[in-house]
């Protein structure tokens, strides 16, 4: 909260790219509580990095471990979770089987990943240019939620 915070007094227009799917709600919490709560002129988009590349988040699956092995160099477990469907469930269950080591699917993904980042952004800065330009002068933004 504290960073956002920050950064949101400097800038109006924020793109945060998140990397654990277990803190969104959280995040979500804390970006509607600046923007409508305390009026805070920011536009702020958060990103999901496994929805960018059309993944469905396990924790530490696969796909995730291959990212983390290419970004770290380091082999990492791959794990097989039950739960995982509902955030509100407790009883989550994992365990591993297996690992990825790094090399060619991690940089791939990468690779998506970085193209997806940079499509997003482009979108977005494209919007925010429209945007500035159809204000016509008035500096009130006004939020709705919905």
């Amino acid at each position: 909260r504290g960073l956002l915070d920050s950064i949101s007094a400097l800038h109006e227009d924020i793109v945060i790219v998140y990397g654990h799917g277990g803190n969104t709600a959280v995040i979500r919490e804390v970006i509607e509580s600046l923007v409508f709560d305390e009026g805070r002129r920011a536009r702020i988009w958060l990103l999901e990095w496994w929805r960018l590349i059309d993944h469905r988040l396990g924790h530490m699956d696969r796909v995730e471990a291959a990212l983390l092995a290419a970004l770290t160099g380091e082999s990492q477990p791959v794990c097989v979770c039950h739960g995982l469907a509902n955030p509100y469930m407790h009883a989550v269950e994992c365990r591993v089987e297996g690992s990825v080591e790094p090399g060619e699917e991690g940089k791939r993904l990468i690779e998506r990943l970085n193209d997806a980042v940079d499509s997003f952004a482009s979108s977005v800065c494209s919007n925010v240019s429209r945007f500035r330009r159809r204000r016509s002068g008035s500096d009130t933004i006004r939020s709705s939620r919905g």
